[in-house]
């Protein structure tokens, strides 16, 4: 059986939004050129990064998991100026169970289906993960803010971390059942983020 990782479309090592490179060599190259200057020991720059994580992501597993995207959209509990609360939208996503991780793809792909005019929000996507042999599965979520939304300060909230841009977090499998699925979990645990309520 062929690895999906080999049959992939492209790469990365940075967590970027500009997916260009079709070897694992090339996401590597990008990742240390930002370690690198002139008369470096580029071994020992090697050395402090490694292991250097690549990820292969396909084209077509990204149109699937934007096809399945189910959206919420939220409202803050601060007022705005003019009285009324400012919508926060939700896009949640099921990372696929190759293993590629999409939720930056995900992220560009909405982005470019809206012209870049995507409202303020988060991408969240969830997989099932077990940890190790015997293990019980847990939920990762991995988040993407969009236009400037906060995805850290969520993620903090929650007992995870990363990035204002990026950032994740993980969920109990009793919290999903005690909210039914892992699309309505991360729904309310953004409200009471957002200390607001769901528009109808």
């Amino acid at each position: 059986m062929t690895d999906p990782y080999d049959t992939a479309d492209y790469y990365d090592a940075r967590d970027s939004e500009n997916l260009t490179h079709d070897t694992p060599v090339g996401a590597i190259e990008e990742f240390l050129d930002d370690f690198m200057s002139p008369g470096c020991d580029v071994a020992a720059i090697i050395a402090e990064h490694s292991p250097i994580e690549v990820t292969g992501y396909a084209r077509e597993a990204v149109r699937q998991a934007v096809e399945q995207v189910v959206r919420y959209e939220l409202l803050e509990a601060e007022r705005v100026p003019s009285g009324g609360r400012r919508a926060v939208y939700l896009y949640v996503f099921q990372e696929q169970a190759s293993g590629f991780r999409l939720c930056s793809d995900v992220s560009e792909a909405l982005r470019k289906q809206t012209a870049g005019r995507m409202n303020r929000g988060v991408v969240a996507g969830f997989s099932y993960v077990v940890d190790k042999p015997g293990a019980s599965p847990h939920l990762l979520y991995s988040l993407r803010g969009l236009n400037d939304f906060d995805v850290q300060k969520f993620a903090t909230t929650n007992g995870g971390g990363g990035h204002k841009a990026a950032a994740g977090f993980s969920g109990s499998l009793d919290d999903v059942l005690a909210r039914a699925t892992p699309y309505e979990l991360v729904r309310a645990l953004l409200e009471m983020f957002l200390g607001g309520k769901e528009t109808p």
